[in-house]
């Protein structure tokens, strides 16, 4: 499944976005001491969004 499509029609999975999204907000939460629950976040962060 495509998560984004940017201006020059390159598609981005669902997989990559959600990944990228964990990795820098287990780089913000580091900073208090809560890189694995920022990761965790990360991940589920559009958990909503994804169905059939």
């Amino acid at each position: 499944m495509i998560a984004h499509i940017n201006t020059l029609g390159e598609e981005q999975s669902i997989k990559d976005h959600l990944y990228g999204t964990a990795k820098r907000a287990e780089e913000f939460a580091e900073e208090f001491g809560c890189g694995a629950a920022g990761n965790f976040c990360g991940i589920l962060h559009d958990i909503g969004k994804y169905s059939k």
